[in-house]
C-alpha cells in the first residue's frame, strides 16, 4: 500500500462553528465612520445616505439635540428651556452630548459616522483638540471619507441655493432658476438628436416633453416668489468660511489622512451628484468586505394576535414565518428559547412575550417587558454573548438528614462559583438575634408601664392621707377616692398585665407552630439558661431605667415627693406585675415569624449578590446562591412566594429505591456505635430476661415436685399405719357380733379421720399451680441455684456478652432491621410527609422540582445531573418530524415553485417526483443523509431513512432505526459537528461481478493507488483453511481428484510390482485426513457445497474489517463479498456499510474470451498428463509382463530339467496340459502364450474427448456459471439499492487498463470530497444574498467577493463581475461565498472544504496599470484586452479631459479647459492631471482599478 500524499493544512478561513460565528461578530467592532470635507460639500447628505444603508448611528449636533429634548431628561428639558428662552447651546454642552452619545451602547453595536468634527468653533476646543479626541476615542475610526470640491465649483453650488420661507426646503440652482432649467432642456434636445436622427412620432414626443415644460416651469414660478436666500449663502460669506477651513482645519486634516491606512481612505469628487458618491462609498465598502451592523428586526403580526398562553412549539413556528427572508430560510430558534435574554443577564428567568419578539442574526428572541425591548434594541451584545446563556443559580436544596445534600451544595457553588447560604449558620442566628432584641423591648415597655403604674398609685395613696387629715368630707372624699382610684388603678394594672399575657400566649402559639422539632428540643433543653439570661437582662434593663428616668415634678407636690418611697425595677409590686411577663418571654416570638425569616433571607441573599457579584466574566446580576439546612415549612413558602424570594430550581434529594436501603445504610454507619450499644444494651436485657424467666420456671418446677414429694410420703405413711392397724386387729379376740358391728361403726370414723390428713386428688393437681401463683419470692436455696456470678450487672453483661450476645447480620451495602433504626425511620418519613406537601405548594408556584434518587450514585454523579437539568434550557432542542414540519416543506416548495428565476437543474428536477425533490431540497444536518448516531458510535456511514427523521437547529437528519433517533433527540449536541466536520471513516469498497469480470485485477489496482486493502473474500477463506489442509479447496480444485488418487494409487501398486521408481511428483502419497474445527468445517462446506455461512462465522469475519486495526482506519477493497442476498441482509442489519457497492458488468462473450483459453490450456494440460500417465502405465505392465514371463520361463525349464534327469513327473496347474512333451521349446513358448495371451491394443469404450468437444463443453459451463452469476448479482443489487447503498455500474467489457481508469474516475470524488462528505451548500440568487446579508441572516465569507475556487487555483487579480459574468453566491454553513462563474460553483459545492481551507485573502485594493510605450506601438489595444479581461478602467488623458468637459462643463476646471482648448491651445499639464485625478475618484477605480 502507498501512503496518501500530504499535502500543507491551513486552517480554517470561515468560522466552523456556527455560534462561535455568531460570537465572533457579536465581538467584532462595529464599522464606524468619519467624512472630512469643506462646509457645505455634501457630508450631511451622504452621511445620511451611509446611516440608511449600513445601519450607523450618525453623531451630529442636531440630531443629538433633537432626541435629547424629545427624551423626558434633566438635560433634555434644559436645552428646550435654553431654546425657548431664545438662548444658544454652549459648544461644551454640545460636545459633552456628542462624546456621551459616542460611548453610549447603541453605537457600540451599530457604529457611528461624525461628519462635524473638527468643526470650525474654537470657543470649547482648538481643532488639534478635536482632533486628539477622535483618535481617542474608544472606537476608533476605520473608514474616512474626504469630500473634495474646488472653492469656486462650491461657492458656485452653495452661492445658489435658496430656502423656502414657509416649509425651510433648500433649492439649489438647477431646481428654481429659468435659465439654468433651459439650458439642460436644450441640451437634452441636442443629444437626443444627435442619437436619434429623425424618426416617425418625434413631433409628438417633443409635444409631450413641451407639455412637462410648462408645467415644470409653473411650479417654479409659484416657488420661486417665496425662496430667500440665507446669509450663510451669501458668497461672500461662503468664502470667508471656505479660507477659514483652509487656514483651521485643513492641514491637521491632510496629517490625519496621511497617517490612515490608504485602503481605508476614501476619496470623493465633491462636483458629482449625492447619489452617485454614495454608490461609489457602497462599492468600496463591498470590495474592503467590511461587515454592516446587524438588524434588529421586530417580529409581529398585523393581522392576527398572539396568544400568550401558546406553547414554545407553536409560538416559535408562528414566529419564525413572519417577515421571511425567502422560502425555506425561517427565522431559527435560539438557545435561550423563550426566555428573556435582558432579565437572564440580570439574573431572573422570565419567560418572553410575543409581543416583544424579535430577530437578530437570522435567530428570535422574546422579550419580557417593554423595557426589555427597549435595552434589547439599543444593543443586544451584552445579552448573547459567553458565559450567556447562563442559569443564574439560585438553588434550594432539601433532604433528609445524611443524604448529601451540603456536600452536592459544596460542589454546585464551586461549579457556578457562587455561594453556599447554610440556614442554621446564616438565617437562625439573625433570627434569634432579632426575637432576643424583641424580648428585650417587650421587657423593657412591661417594666416602664409597671413603674408607672405602682408610681401613681403610691402617689395616690399620699393624697389621700395628707387629705383626711384637713377635713372629714375631705376624708370622706379621698376615702371615696382611695377606694376608686387605686380600683381604677389596679384595675389598669391587671388589663396591662392581660394584654401583656395574651401577647405572649400570642407569640409563643406562633412560635410553637413556626419552629422545627429540633429547634422545639434545643429550645426545651436550654430553658432554664434562657430564664437566667432574660433574669439579668431584665436587671440590666431596670438599672438602665432606674439611672435614666427623669420624672417629672409639680410644684404643689414637692413635699409630698420626697415623702413617696423610690420606685425602680426592682420594687417587689413592679416585680409581682411583670412577674408573668418575664416568665412567659422565653416562649416569645414575632406575630408573624415566617415574614420575618423571610425578611432575613432576602437581606443575606442580597449580601451574597453584592459580594459574589464579580464571581466570573460575564456573570448574572443577581443568583450565585443556593440555599441549604431551609426548614420544610409550606407558610414560610408562601411568604416567599409573596415577597419575590424564589428560586429557579428546588432539588430534593431522596431515597424511594429499595425502602431506602441506600440512605438507611448511610445513616446506620454514621450512627454505628451509638445504635450497636443500644442493640447491645436491648439484646442483654433480653438475655437477662430470659434467664430470669428460665430461672423462674425451673423454681416453680422444682417447688411443684417438692409439694408432689410431700405428699407421697405423707400418703404412704398414712398408708403404713393403716396397715399396722389392721395386723393389730388380726391377734385381737373374737368378739360378739356386738363388737364387730361396733368395730364396723368405728371403721368410717378412721376413714373419716384419714381423709382428713389425706389431700384430695384435685388439690394434689392444683397445688403446683397455687404455689406458682401465690409465691412471690423463690426459696432459699432455689435462689442460691439461680444466683448470678458476684459483681454488679455491668459485670456480668461485659463478661457474657462475648460468649452470648452477637449483633444482627446484615448484608453490607445494607442495615440492621431492628428496633433502635425505628426513629431513624421516623425522622426519614416525617421528612418525606413534609416535602410532599411542600412539593404541592412548589409546583403551585411554578418553580422547577428536581427530584434526586441518591442511592448508588456519587456526589459527583449528582452535580453533573443537576448542571445537566439547569442548563438544558439553554441548549438546542431537537425534536421529531410532525406534520406541521411537512407543512412548511409544502409551503416553501410551493412558494419556490411560483419564483420566476430558477436554475436549470431547478427545472430538470420539475419531472421528477414532488416528495423527491422536497426530499432534495431539505437542509440537512452535519451527516447529510447519513445517520449520525451510526457514525458516532460504529464509525460507519449508514444510510438514514427518511421516515425516520428529527430537526436539530432548523436541519433535518435521517435515523437507521427508531433506536437511533431516540438516542439523538435525547442529547443532540453528542452527534453533530461543533469547530470542525466530522470526520468520515475510510472508503469502504464492495467490488462485485461475475467470475472473469476482472474483480481482482481491478481491485488489486485500486487498493494500491488509494492506499488501502484489498480484500478477496474467498482467497481470505482458503486462507483460513489451508494452514490445515496445505491446499485449497473448492469443486474447480478438485476436479477429478477421485480418478487422480486411483490413478496414483494404480501406479504405486505397479512400481512395488515392477520393482521400481517413479518420480516424486506421480509418488507423492495423499495428506491424511485433518481435523477440522465447526468454523473450518463451515467454510469448507461454503466452499465444496455453496453452503451459507453461519452468521457468527460471517459476523467475526466481517467486524474485523470494519472495527479493528488496521484495517477499520485505512479503508479497504472488499472483493467478491457479498456473494448472496442473505450476505447484503446480513450487511444491512448489523449496520455494516460500504460507501457503494460496485458493480463490473460484462456479457458472456466477454467471459468466454477471458476464460475459455485458460480453460482449453487447463483442458490440454491435463490431457496431456493423461496420456503420460496411461503410458507409463502400459510400459510398467508390459516390464511386469516380461518379468513374470522370464521367471515363468525358467520354472518350466527347471521342471522340464528335472523330468528329464529323474524322470519325476512334477504336478502342475490343473490348467496346464499334461501331455505337453517334456523335450519341446515350443512347448514352453506355447505354454507361455497361453499363459500370458499378448494385449491387444483396443481403445477403451469410453473414447478419448476431442478437443472441439471440449470447447463446446466449456463454453456452455462458462455459460450457465455466467447466467447464474448476472441473476444472482442482479437481486444483490436490488438489495443494496433497498438499503440506500449507492451503487457504481463498470463497464467492464473494454480493456482492463480503461476499465481501472474507469473505475477510478467512479471513485474520484469519493476520495478526493472525503472531507467534504457531509457537507451541503445550497446556491441562492444575487438578490437574495444581498437580502441575507443586509439583515445579517448570514455573514459574508472572509473572502468578501473573491472566487475561493480561483484563489486556490493561483488567480491573483479579481474576476470582473458584470452583467455577461454575474457572481453566483453559495450558502454553506453561516457564509455566503460568491463564485465567478458555473464550473467554480460546481467545484465549490462539491468539496467546499478543500476551498475553505486556504490563507485568507487580503482587502481588495484597486490596480493601477500603466501601459507606455511609442505611438501606434499598441498601448490602446493592450489597455483594451486587460480591461475587457479584468473589468479594469481604461483611462487616458483625452478620456479623462472629455469626461469632465462633458459631465461637469459648469465647473471651474470644465471652463478652464474650455477657454484653452477655444484658443486652439493644448491643455496644460496641470489641468490635464487635476482631470486624471478626477478620473480616478470613480467607483470603479475606486474598486478594481484602471490601466
Amino acid at each position: 500500500m502507498t501512503s496518501q500524499e500530504k499535502t500543507e493544512k491551513h486552517p480554517f478561513a470561515d468560522i466552523f462553528n456556527e455560534d462561535e460565528a455568531d460570537i465572533n461578530f457579536m465581538l467584532s467592532k462595529p464599522v464606524c465612520f468619519v467624512v472630512f470635507g469643506k462646509p457645505g460639500v455634501g457630508k450631511t447628505t451622504l452621511a445620511q445616505q451611509i446611516t440608511q444603508a449600513w445601519k450607523c448611528i450618525r453623531v451630529e449636533a442636531l440630531p443629538i439635540l433633537e432626541e435629547q429634548i424629545a427624551s423626558d431628561t434633566v438635560t433634555g428639558a434644559m436645552l428646550q428651556s435654553m431654546l425657548i428662552s431664545g438662548q444658544s447651546i454652549p459648544d461644551e454642552l454640545v460636545t459633552k452630548l456628542m462624546l456621551d452619545k459616542l460611548n453610549s451602547s447603541e453605537v457600540s453595536h451599530f457604529g457611528y459616522i461624525i461628519t462635524e468634527i473638527p468643526s470650525l468653533s474654537q470657543d470649547a476646543m482648538t481643532t488639534l483638540q478635536q482632533i486628539e479626541l477622535i483618535r481617542n476615542l474608544k472606537l476608533k475610526p476605520d473608514i474616512i471619507i474626504n469630500i473634495k470640491c474646488p472653492d469656486y465649483d462650491l461657492c458656485q453650488r452653495i452661492s445658489g441655493q435658496r430656502q423656502h420661507s414657509t416649509t425651510g426646503y433648500i433649492y439649489t440652482r438647477d431646481q428654481w432658476d429659468p435659465e439654468v432649467i433651459e439650458n439642460r432642456r436644450k441640451k437634452k434636445k441636442e443629444a437626443q438628436k444627435e442619437g436619434k436622427g429623425e424618426e416617425e412620432g418625434e413631433e409628438e414626443e417633443e409635444q409631450e416633453e413641451e407639455e412637462a415644460f410648462i408645467a415644470e416651469m409653473q411650479i417654479v414660478a409659484e416657488v420661486l416668489q417665496h425662496l430667500v436666500q440665507r446669509p450663510e449663502d451669501y458668497l461672500e460669506n461662503i468664502e470667508h468660511i471656505v479660507n477659514l477651513y483652509k487656514e483651521i482645519i485643513l492641514h491637521p486634516l491632510e496629517e490625519v489622512m496621511a497617517e490612515h491606512d490608504s485602503q481605508y481612505l476614501i476619496e470623493l469628487d465633491g462636483n458629482k451628484p449625492p447619489e452617485e458618491l454614495f454608490m461609489t462609498v457602497m462599492d468600496r465598502l463591498k470590495y474592503l468586505n467590511l461587515k454592516r451592523a446587524a438588524v434588529i428586526t421586530k417580529l409581529q403580526s398585523t393581522e392576527e394576535d398572539i396568544n400568550d398562553t401558546m406553547e414554545n412549539d407553536e409560538l416559535f413556528r408562528t414566529l419564525a414565518s413572519y417577515k421571511l427572508i425567502a422560502p425555506r430560510y425561517r427565522w431559527q430558534r435560539s438557545r435561550w428559547g423563550r426566555t428573556c435574554p435582558v432579565t437572564l443577564k440580570e439574573g431572573n428567568i422570565f419567560q418572553g412575550l410575543p409581543d416583544f419578539s424579535v430577530s437578530f442574526l437570522g435567530k428570535m428572541y422574546c422579550l419580557s417587558s417593554e423595557e426589555a425591548l427597549k435595552t434589547f434594541l439599543l444593543n443586544p451584545r451584552p445579552y448573547l454573548i459567553p458565559p450567556m446563556p447562563a442559569p443564574p443559580f439560585k438553588v434550594f436544596i432539601f433532604g433528609p438528614q445524611s443524604s448529601g445534600k451540603t456536600t452536592l451544595s459544596n460542589l454546585l457553588a464551586k461549579h457556578y462559583k457562587g455561594k453556599v447560604v447554610d440556614y442554621d449558620k446564616v438565617i437562625q442566628p439573625r433570627f434569634d438575634k432579632a426575637l432576643e432584641m424583641l424580648t428585650r423591648n417587650t421587657i423593657a415597655e412591661a417594666t416602664e408601664a409597671a413603674i408607672k403604674v405602682v408610681k401613681e398609685r403610691l402617689l395616690l395613696e399620699l393624697q389621700a392621707k395628707n387629705a383626711q387629715s384637713t377635713s372629714k368630707d375631705l376624708r370622706g372624699e379621698s376615702e371615696r377616692r382611695e377606694s376608686e382610684v387605686p380600683t381604677d388603678e389596679y384595675r389598669s394594672a391587671e388589663e396591662l398585665q392581660s394584654s401583656l399575657d395574651e401577647d405572649v400566649f400570642t407569640f409563643e402559639s406562633q412560635r410553637e407552630s413556626s419552629l422545627e422539632d429540633n429547634e422545639e428540643a434545643k429550645m426545651k433543653s436550654d430553658d432554664k439558661d434562657d430564664e437566667k439570661e432574660i433574669s439579668e437582662m431584665f436587671t440590666r434593663q431596670r438599672s438602665q431605667q432606674d439611672s435614666s428616668r427623669d420624672l417629672k415634678k409639680d410644684s404643689k407636690k414637692d413635699v409630698t415627693d420626697y415623702e413617696i418611697e423610690e420606685v425602680t425595677a426592682d420594687h417587689p409590686e413592679v416585680l409581682s406585675i411583670i412577674n408573668e411577663t418575664v416568665k412567659m418571654a422565653k416562649n416569645m416570638n414575632f406575630e408573624q415569624p415566617h415574614e420575618k425569616i423571610a425578611e432575613i433571607l432576602d437581606e443575606v441573599l442580597q449580601e451574597v449578590v453584592e459580594e459574589n457579584k464579580n464571581r466570573f466574566y460575564g456573570a448574572p446580576k443577581y443568583g450565585g446562591w443556593i440555599l441549604d439546612n431551609c426548614p420544610l415549612v409550606k407558610e414560610l413558602w408562601m411568604v416567599l412566594v409573596d415577597k419575590g424570594v424564589l428560586p429557579d430550581l428546588v432539588i430534593c434529594l431522596s431515597d424511594t429505591e429499595n425502602n431506602g436501603k441506600y440512605l438507611y445504610n448511610r445513616l446506620y454507619l454514621e450512627n454505628k456505635q451509638e445504635i450497636d450499644s443500644k442493640i447491645l444494651e436491648r439484646l442483654l436485657d433480653e438475655l437477662l430476661k430470659e434467664r430470669k424467666e428460665e430461672e423462674a420456671a425451673r423454681k416453680v418446677k422444682e417447688e411443684a415436685l417438692r409439694i408432689e414429694e410431700e405428699n407421697r410420703k405423707l400418703l404412704e405413711a398414712m398408708t403404713a399405719k393403716a396397715k399396722e392397724e389392721a395386723e393389730a386387729e388380726a391377734f385381737e379376740d373374737f368378739e360378739v357380733e356386738e363388737s364387730e358391728l361396733h368395730e364396723g361403726s368405728e371403721t368410717p370414723e378412721v376413714a373419716e379421720e384419714t381423709r382428713g390428713f389425706l389431700p384430695e386428688e384435685s388439690d394434689i393437681f392444683e397445688a403446683p399451680e397455687t404455689e406458682h401463683e401465690s409465691v412471690s419470692e423463690p426459696p432459699e436455696d432455689a435462689i442460691v441455684g439461680a444466683e448470678f456470678p458476684k459483681g454488679s450487672r455491668e459485670g456480668l453483661e461485659t463478661k457474657e456478652l462475648p460468649e452470648t450476645v452477637l449483633l444482627p447480620e446484615f448484608p453490607e451495602d445494607g442495615y440492621p432491621d431492628v428496633p433502635e433504626m425505628d426513629s431513624i425511620r421516623e425522622n426519614v418519613s416525617s421528612f418525606y410527609a413534609a416535602w410532599r406537601q411542600m412539593e404541592t405548594a412548589i409546583s403551585d408556584s411554578f418553580t422547577q422540582i428536581l427530584n434526586l434518587e441518591i442511592a448508588g450514585k456519587t456526589p459527583e454523579e449528582l452535580l453533573q445531573k443537576v448542571i445537566e437539568i439547569m442548563e438544558k434550557p439553554f441548549h438546542h432542542a431537537a425534536w421529531e418530524l410532525t406534520i406541521e414540519d411537512y407543512d412548511e416543506e409544502t409551503e416553501d416548495y410551493q412558494a419556490e415553485a411560483d419564483v420566476d428565476e430558477e436554475l436549470e437543474e431547478e427545472e430538470e428536477e420539475e419531472e421528477e417526483n414532488e416528495d423527491i425533490i422536497k426530499e432534495k431540497r431539505r437542509h440537512l444536518g452535519d451527516t447529510k443523509h447519513f445517520c449520525p448516531v451510526a457514525l458516532k458510535e460504529n464509525f460507519v456511514l449508514q444510510p438514514g431513512t427518511p421516515e425516520e427523521a428529527a430537526k436539530y437547529r432548523e436541519k433535518i437528519y435521517y435515523f437507521s432505526s427508531p433506536e437511533a433517533k431516540e438516542k439523538f433527540l435525547e442529547q443532540p449536541e453528542e452527534y453533530v459537528a461543533h469547530d470542525e466536520p466530522l470526520k468520515a471513516p475510510p472508503l469502504r469498497i464492495c467490488l462485485l461481478g461475475p467470475h472473469g469480470s476482472g474483480k481482482t485485477v481491478c481491485g488489486r489496482q485500486l487498493a494500491e493507488k488509494l492506499g488501502i486493502f484489498h480484500i478477496q473474500f474467498e482467497e481470505f477463506l482458503q486462507e483460513k483453511l489451508m494452514l490445515k489442509t496445505e491446499k485449497k479447496v473448492g469443486p474447480e480444485f478438485e476436479d477429478d481428484s477421485e480418478d487422480e488418487q486411483f490413478v496414483k494409487q494404480e501406479l504405486e501398486e505397479l512400481a512395488i510390482q515392477a520393482n521400481v521408481t517413479i518420480e516424486e511428483e506421480n509418488t507423492k502419497k495423499l495428506p491424511q485426513e485433518v481435523q477440522l474445527t465447526e468454523e473450518e468445517e463451515a467454510i469448507r462446506l461454503n466452499l465444496t457445497e455453496n453452503e451459507p455461512l453461519p452468521l457468527e462465522i460471517l459476523e467475526a469475519i466481517l467486524s474485523e474489517w470494519w472495527f479493528k486495526e488496521p484495517i477499520c482506519s485505512t479503508g479497504f477493497v472488499l472483493d467478491g463479498f457479498p456473494r448472496y442476498p442473505d450476505e447484503v441482509q446480513f450487511l444491512g442489519e448489523h449496520g455494516l456499510f460500504p460507501d457503494a457497492a460496485v458493480f463490473i458488468q460484462v456479457d458472456d462473450q466477454d467471459i468466454s474470451d477471458r476464460l475459455l483459453p485458460v480453460q482449453i490450456g487447463k483442458w490440454k494440460a491435463k490431457q496431456k498428463k493423461k496420456l503420460e500417465r496411461k503410458k507409463l502405465i502400459k510400459e510398467m505392465k508390459a516390464k511386469i509382463k516380461d518379468d513374470m514371463i522370464a521367471k515363468r520361463r525358467a520354472e518350466l525349464i527347471t521342471e522340464r530339467e528335472k523330468r528329464r534327469k529323474g524322470g519325476v513327473t512334477v504336478r502342475e496347474d490343473e490348467d496346464m496340459s499334461e501331455e505337453e512333451p517334456d523335450n519341446n521349446e515350443d512347448d514352453i513358448d506355447n505354454i507361455l502364450e497361453d499363459e500370458f495371451p499378448k494385449d491387444e491394443e483396443v481403445m477403451s469404450e469410453e473414447e478419448e474427448e476431442q478437443e472441439i468437444d471440449a470447447l463446446e463443453r466449456l463454453r456452455g459451463e462458462l455459460g450457465e456459471k455466467f447466467e447464474a452469476d448476472m441473476s444472482n448479482l442482479q437481486i444483490i443489487q436490488e438489495e443494496f439499492e433497498k438499503f440506500l447503498i449507492p451503487v457504481i455500474l463498470i463497464n467492464g467489457s473494454r480493456k482492463i487498463h480503461i476499465v481501472q481508469y474507469t473505475l477510478n474516475t467512479k471513485l474520484k470524488p469519493l476520495v478526493e470530497n472525503r472531507a467534504s462528505i457531509f457537507e451541503k451548500c445550497y446556491p441562492i440568487s444575487s438578490r437574495l444574498a444581498q437580502k441575507m446579508l443586509s439583515f445579517t441572516y448570514k455573514y459574508i465569507s472572509s473572502f468578501g467577493y473573491w472566487d475561493p475556487v480561483k484563489l486556490h487555483e493561483g488567480e491573483t487579480i479579481k474576476p470582473v463581475e458584470n452583467s455577461e459574468n454575474p457572481l453566483h453566491p453559495v450558502i454553506h454553513r453561516q457564509y455566503i461565498y460568491f463564485l465567478s462563474s458555473k464550473e467554480t460553483k460546481e467545484k465549490f459545492m462539491k468539496n467546499p472544504i478543500k476551498y475553505i481551507c486556504q490563507p485568507k485573502p487580503k482587502p481588495t485594493i484597486p490596480i493601477r496599470i500603466a501601459i507606455l510605450g511609442p505611438p501606434k506601438s499598441g498601448k490602446t489595444t493592450v489597455a483594451k484586452k486587460i480591461s475587457s479581461e479584468y473589468g479594469l478602467k481604461r483611462l487616458s488623458i483625452g478620456d479623462a479631459l472629455r469626461y469632465v468637459l462633458n459631465n461637469q462643463p459648469d465647473t471651474e476646471l470644465a471652463l478652464m479647459l474650455n477657454w484653452h482648448l477655444h484658443k486652439g491651445m493644448t491643455a496644460p499639464d496641470e489641468l490635464a492631471i487635476q482631470a486624471l485625478e478626477l478620473s480616478l475618484m470613480g467607483s470603479v477605480c475606486n474598486t478594481a482599478g484602471n490601466s
